[in-house]
């Protein structure tokens, strides 16, 4: 097979976009007012967890998905999102409040994986509040399940917002807390999100946001 090469484009691809930070500090009405800028065609909005989704509607012309959810529901949702067409050439917006909430979703189902399998059954007979531990099968399973997810995101043609849970954190080695270190920011979410994110913002209260990183 011949080698096919074409000259690079110079195209910027549509942005996938982090937003996170404290709770109360405005990371969901920064994220809906987008839906009311005139350069955005229709916003789809998920609400996974937080339960707030409908308070927002005087921001802007956004339209709430319904879904179950269930990780399986809301990516059948998210791809039927993305199939939706531009009109007038303006990008179609997604939201998804909170992908905090999509991760411990697809923890949690790890986790039920887990007790069902024979050793984890095993161990639940031997003591009913034994810790069940999550191999790394499983834990490559949740990871591709959370990889199916941005790489929908990031392939679409369009914008996209996940909304995270963000804050200092204590250092830890080994589960015990490091002597003199200084605390630590934690974005509540799967490990490699802030890698693959086109733009990365952190919301403080009150309502503060700074830019952390932009590719």
């Amino acid at each position: 097979m011949s080698l096919q090469t074409r000259k690079p484009t110079g195209k910027v691809a549509w942005p996938l976009l982090l937003v996170e930070g404290e709770e109360k500090a405005g990371k969901t009405y920064a994220s809906l007012a987008l839906s009311a800028d005139e350069r955005i065609g229709r916003t789809f909005a998920f609400d996974m967890g937080e339960g707030t989704i409908d308070e927002y509607a005087s921001l802007g012309p956004y339209e709430v998905v319904d879904h179950n959810g269930t990780y399986t529901d809301l990516m059948a949702k998210v791809k039927a999102a993305t199939l939706e067409p531009m009109v007038d050439g303006k990008p179609n917006l997604i939201v998804i409040d909170s992908a905090t909430a999509v991760w411990d979703v697809i923890k949690d189902g790890l986790t039920a994986r887990a007790r069902r399998s024979r050793a984890g059954q095993k161990a639940l007979r031997e003591d009913p509040d034994a810790e069940v531990r999550i191999g790394q099968d499983l834990w490559n399973d949740g990871k591709s399940r959370w990889g199916r997810l941005v790489n929908t995101l990031i392939r679409w043609d369009g914008i996209a917002v996940l909304i995270a849970h963000g804050k200092e954190v204590t250092a830890m080695e080994d589960g015990r807390p490091v002597a003199g270190a200084k605390p630590e920011w934690k974005v509540e979410a799967e490990k490699n999100l802030t890698k693959v994110v086109t733009g990365w913002v952190r919301m403080t209260r009150p309502h503060t946001a700074t830019a952390i990183g932009w590719r």
